[in-house]
Parts: structure tokens; sequence; C-alpha cells
């Protein structure tokens, strides 16, 4: 047994693969072109060339092989080489024929092309309604929110937060001035203003707001 039996395998001769599948394509068999096609896209035996493995790939889909029309349908949403910018409805059609011939991948790809055709109409319908009914949301949300803060104005005015009731002091000091005022001959029938019960309630009035109250209250803290 000389030689060894330990020895590694050859690596694949990936030019002689190529050489072999690019006989096979110009005769025009599917399966060498699909296969030359992957060459050419990733470089494998030959100088990877974006345009010659759409070529190849395209001659195999012509041909209904189904791998071929999936991988297609992906260049032509990719936009790959010569088919840029992408064509998603030429897509669309090479993944429905592979798909009626069971070819599961294109089945899947089909069916999430169409999810994310559905949510892109839903979207666009949603934005055009916003902008349609845009400005009719945004006035009928400043009229609530008017109608709103003058209902909470009013609550607020009732229950006398912004205007609060006489305090006890207050009270009992108009309480006082009104008796004085009785005390120095009340009002005088048909007397014209000036009188002196008018006087004197007005004196007091002056006297309280004027600020004679104020300085008492500041002496106490001197």
């Amino acid at each position: 047994g000389g030689g060894g039996g330990g020895g590694r395998a050859k690596a694949p001769d990936l030019g002689g693969a190529a050489k072999f599948y690019r006989k096979a394509a110009d005769q025009g068999h599917a399966g060498a072109q699909y296969n030359l096609a992957l060459c050419f896209w990733r470089g494998r035996g030959v100088r990877a060339s974006a345009a010659e493995a759409v070529r190849f790939m395209q001659l195999a889909a012509d041909q209904r092989s189904a791998p071929a029309m999936h991988n297609l349908a992906g260049m032509h949403l990719q936009g790959i080489g010569p088919l840029a910018p992408g064509d998603p409805a030429r897509a669309r059609r090479w993944l429905a024929l592979a798909a009626r011939q069971g070819f599961s991948p294109a089945k899947e790809q089909l069916a999430r092309l169409d999810r994310e055709a559905a949510v892109g109409r839903a979207r666009r319908l949603w934005v055009r309604a916003n902008a349609a009914c845009g400005g009719r949301l945004r006035l009928l949300l400043a009229l609530l929110l008017a109608l709103l803060l003058a209902l909470l104005l009013t609550l607020l005015f009732a229950r006398g937060l912004f205007f609060a009731p006489p305090s006890e002091a207050q009270a009992a000091l108009s309480e006082a001035m009104a008796s004085e005022a009785a005390g120095a001959g009340g009002s005088i029938p048909g007397a014209p203003p000036g009188t002196f019960a008018d006087t004197a309630v007005q004196s007091v009035e002056v006297g309280v707001f004027g600020g004679i109250r104020d300085e008492e209250v500041e002496s106490e803290f001197l």
C-alpha cells in the first residue's frame, strides 16, 4: 500500500467545472445555464460578472427552470447588473411562474411581496386620508379644547377660586360702618348726596383702603 491512505482530497476544479457548464450551456442545457449563472455571480471558476450571471440566468428561466426563475426574480428586485434599477412587476411575474411549478421558495417570496404590497397600500391610504381630513380634525380638536377650557373656567368662577368671598374681617368692618352711619343720623330722606351720613361712610372706606390699616400693620413689625 504505497502512497499512504491518509492523503487529502483534492480541491474541486472550479475552472474545469465552469468550462463544462459553459459547453453544455451553449448547447441549450437549462441546468448548465443555471449553474454557469451561479458561477459568474459568485466568481467561482470564472471572473465574477453580474451581466453574465443575469444573461445565463435569463436563458435558464426562459426554459422554465424554477430555480432560475426564482433567482431571476431576485435579480429584478435588486436591480442586478443590466437590470438596474429593478422591476418589481417583472420579478412578481417570474415568481408566479415558478410558484405554479410548486417551487416553495418562490411561493414564500411571492407571499412576502403580497404582504408588503398590502401594507404599502394601507399606508398610502392612511396618508391620503390624513391629508384630506387633517385640517378638519385639527379644527375639531381646537373647538373641543376651547369648550373644555370654558367649562373649566366656569367651574372655577362658580367655586370662587378666582373671586374669593369677603372674609369675616371685611364683613365685620362693613357691619361696623353701617352701624356708625346709622348712629350719625342715618340716611336723610330727600337729602342730596354729600350729607353727613354719606361722607362718614366714604371717609371710613377711604381710610381703610387708603393705607391707614396697612400703616398700622407695618408698625406692628417695627
